[in-house]
């Protein structure tokens, strides 16, 4: 009997879902045979020889993304608090949590998203249902030293005031995905955005938000990975201390554009 090549992923176990299947196929993750397939619904037998060339260290490639932030940037989130928005399946929240933080608050729009390990946490506080547009400080009961976020299908600029209003700290990571910055004009009905100015074009939009709330901008880096269709996304780093350092956009954009090819 044949299966969809994301169907039987997740049928054999090697992923928790079809969603992080469709993500690791596309992202070039998966051996049927010792060979590299990129289309989700190639038809594959039972019992065909599967491999996925990731080291599965956090519940969502999400993690490795917040991992390589943490580094670039040098941030210690050891006994923080951090409010992660946009936490889905949880990778940053478990990204966090293998860095030692004191307790995350995981906010998500949606529900019953966020892997079960992690919704049983004792360091974790599960916020499912729950807007960024919506928060508030009585919604927390630990003064909250970081945000992290990850969201899709709105533009940063929409969420961004809501998460500093409850903040102790005002430091934020946040992972910006252009193709929700940009417009459809741009990435087309495919939602994919390919050209580097396009990318500079996107981190300006938000960059340039985020300055004119009276945060600065720290460090900027890309992600070590493409998002599920493909995309560059770039990782950021902004608070309210002072910078004189100079960050070069387009130098971060060209390294990911060298690193990371179509």
């Amino acid at each position: 009997m044949k299966y969809r090549l994301d169907q039987l992923l997740s049928r054999k176990h090697l992923t928790p879902s079809r969603e992080k299947a469709r993500g690791h196929i596309l992202a070039g993750n998966v051996l049927v045979n010792d060979e590299v397939i990129t289309k989700v619904g190639y038809l594959v037998d039972e019992n065909v020889s599967l491999r996925l060339k990731v080291n599965e260290r956090y519940v969502s490639r999400g993690g490795l993304k917040l991992e390589k932030a943490l580094k670039t940037f040098s941030i210690d989130v050891k006994d923080q608090i951090v409010l992660d928005v946009g936490a889905s399946t949880g990778g940053f929240t478990d990204c966090l949590l293998q860095h030692d933080v004191q307790w995350v608050y995981s906010v998500d729009v949606g529900y019953n998203q966020l892997d079960y390990r992690l919704r049983n946490h004792q360091q974790v506080t599960v916020m499912e249902k729950l807007n960024a547009k919506n928060l508030h400080p009585d919604l927390f009961d630990k003064p909250i030293n970081l945000a992290v976020i990850d969201v899709s299908f709105i533009s940063l600029t929409k969420v961004l005031s809501f998460v500093l209003s409850v903040l102790k700290d005002r430091e934020i990571i946040a992972l910006i995905k252009p193709q929700f910055e940009v417009g459809e004009q741009i990435t087309g009905f495919k939602g994919v955005v390919k050209k580097a100015e396009d990318h500079l074009k996107a981190l300006h939009l938000v960059n340039d938000y985020a300055l004119s709330t009276g945060l600065f901008t720290q460090s900027l880096t890309y992600s070590p990975i493409k998002g599920p269709k493909g995309n560059r996304e770039f990782l950021i780093h902004w608070s309210d201390r002072k910078s004189k350092e100079v960050i070069d956009f387009k130098a971060v954009i060209d390294q990911a554009h060298q690193e990371l090819r179509d």
